[in-house]
């Protein structure tokens, strides 16, 4: 190879490791690894070409986009590649398929075609596509469940402002909408519950900032009146900055709504998704899972429950009555 060669090689080789560090120091959605995390022993399993095996030649993951924040669509496509080919070569497999979905659509095209082996995608999309799609609800990351998942209203105890009500012309900061919709229907519900009409014209301005660290740095330091983060967040932001606790309070707070989850198609081999729920069981026990989880800030893999899902339930159902209640009155 000439010196030219190799060094395009070079060169592509350190665009790629670039992009995957962007990545991972972007603070990659918990979920992003979650089926990774849980394939990873079940790869080992299915390396060998067993006759009459029903364990896949080839690991079909797929993500639907909007499971990432703030992140490159580009380089989650580079990271997630290369993660899936060094687990594909350390586990004797062949092959191993990432695949990037963009939307619902595109996830249903899939499922249909049976083309992916497990998906991970948002809570609020699997209640969407359930009963359209033949999906089962497999795992969770444990941090997506629980009270780190309550959404909260956050002011400063500098201002005047103690509830609700007293939001009226003031400015907020939300999350991105792609990836935080929940929390936005949250807040509307909470201002159809009291009366009042749409949120563009109840507060004075809506800013969308890029994560929760920075909304609530920005009530911290009274850029803007309130701001909705979930409570994992807002905790561990004062466990960094404790004067946050004596300064920024909350003054309302959701039920717990979850996260992100992975599905198994109803399509899969019994094999499979057995081996998978024992990979899912003791990943934490084995030292690579333990890396894993820490580098992606995932407590550990567990076992979806459907009681996981009432509080985003509960929450659709309310604001669907609340609006068709307001609707009727106009």
């Amino acid at each position: 190879m000439s010196l030219t060669s190799q060094s395009i090689v070079h060169r592509r080789s350190s665009i790629a490791e670039k992009a995957c560090f962007r990545f991972i120091c972007s603070r990659l959605v918990p979920c992003l690894v979650l089926s990774i995390l849980v394939l990873a022993p079940v790869a080992s399993l299915s390396g060998a070409e067993t006759p009459g095996s029903d364990m896949p030649q080839v690991l079909r993951v797929g993500f639907l986009s909007n499971v990432f924040s703030n992140v490159d669509t580009r380089d989650a496509q580079v990271a997630m590649e290369l993660w899936a080919r060094e687990l594909a070569r350390g586990a004797g497999i062949n092959k191993a398929r990432v695949t990037l979905l963009h939307s619902r659509e595109e996830l249903a095209t899939a499922i249909r075609n049976q083309s992916l082996d497990i998906v991970t995608l948002s809570a609020l999309d699997y209640l969407k596509l359930r009963n359209s799609l033949p999906l089962v609800p497999a795992f969770v990351a444990s941090n997506h469940v629980g009270r780190a998942r309550e959404q909260v209203l956050i002011v400063s105890r500098k201002s005047n402002i103690r509830t609700f009500d007293d939001l009226r012309g003031k400015t907020i900061d939300l999350l991105p909408e792609k990836r935080y919709e929940p929390a936005l229907i949250w807040l509307e519900t909470l201002l159809m519950n009291k009366g009042k009409g749409d949120l563009s014209s109840y507060f004075l301005k809506m800013n969308e900032a890029p994560n929760a660290s920075q909304a609530i740095m920005h009530v911290f330091f009274r850029k803007v009146d309130a701001a909705v983060v979930n409570r994992g967040s807002f905790e561990t932001s004062k466990m960094m900055n404790p004067q946050l606790s004596q300064q920024v309070m909350v003054i309302a707070e959701s039920e717990s709504i979850l996260g992100d989850v992975s599905c198994i198609p109803k399509s899969i081999s019994m094999q499979l998704k057995l081996a998978m729920e024992n990979a899912a069981a003791h990943l934490h026990q084995s030292a690579m899972g333990r890396q894993m989880t820490a580098l992606f800030q995932i407590d550990r893999v567990i076992p979806f429950r459907p009681a996981y899902l009432d509080g985003l339930t509960t929450l659709l159902e309310n604001h669907s009555k609340l609006k068709q209640k307001q609707l009727k009155r106009r």
